[in-house]
């Protein structure tokens, strides 16, 4: 499995906290997928039956999280074949495909990353995970102001499964701001992601589909 670690700096950017800049526009890094929204979540915590995700899935995550807030944001299957996405004081987890064991970034069965976002707590945001099943790779990223922002959208980090089985995920219940049943463990046996949310989700969309390589572009506008 490779992996990359962000490091929590970001680029300067103009009108972050004065007026919006001459030329700027707003920024929608989904418009290019509406025909694969699959789900849109807007009441937390909550739950939902699960199926198999084969190909590609895009989540997109509006939530002003705090640097102490601790929790699941999303996690979908468990522990044979799981995905989730979490946080704990200021720093994001994801994995996905075999979801066994502690978290573990050089676990080669997983796609796995690690974030640090402080630079982005206490401040509205969209977070994207973006699985591509072309690849194996698992992919997180950051737009401040949430979507349609005229910020630019920030790559926090990825990993990529480089053994073991291609299932996303399994076909165990979700859950959005909480552990549904079982769980792709995010703790290391000293953290605090392996709980219900302790912040505020504002909405979560899921674009999905089990047969199309769709988020090869994801990004662009």
């Amino acid at each position: 499995m490779t992996t990359t670690k962000y490091s929590g700096a970001y680029s300067s950017l103009n009108g972050v906290s004065g007026n919006i800049p001459n030329g700027a526009f707003s920024k929608d890094y989904e418009a290019n997928y509406s025909s694969y929204l699959a789900n849109t979540v807007t009441s937390f915590p909550s739950t939902e039956s699960g199926s198999n995700y084969g190909a590609d899935i895009i989540f997109a995550i509006d939530a002003n999280i705090s640097s102490t807030d601790d929790g699941i944001l999303v996690e979908y299957g468990g522990i044979i074949a799981g995905f989730a996405v979490g946080v704990s004081n200021g720093t994001l987890r994801a994995r996905c495909y075999y979801g066994g064991g502690n978290f573990d970034l050089n676990e080669t069965r997983t796609a796995a990353l690690e974030a640090d976002i402080s630079s982005y707590t206490g401040s509205d945001a969209t977070y994207y995970v973006v699985h591509d099943v072309s690849l194996s790779t698992l992919t997180a990223y950051v737009q401040r102001g949430g979507r349609n922002s005229f910020q630019a959208l920030v790559e926090l980090g990825s990993g990529t499964r480089t053994t073991g089985s291609t299932v996303f995920t399994g076909n165990d219940s979700r859950g959005y701001g909480q552990i549904s049943n079982s769980i792709a463990s995010l703790d290391d046996g000293a953290t605090a992601y392996d709980q219900s949310f302790t912040g505020t989700i504002d909405e979560v969309r899921v674009y999905g589909d089990n047969s199309t390589d769709f988020t090869e572009n994801f990004g662009s506008l």
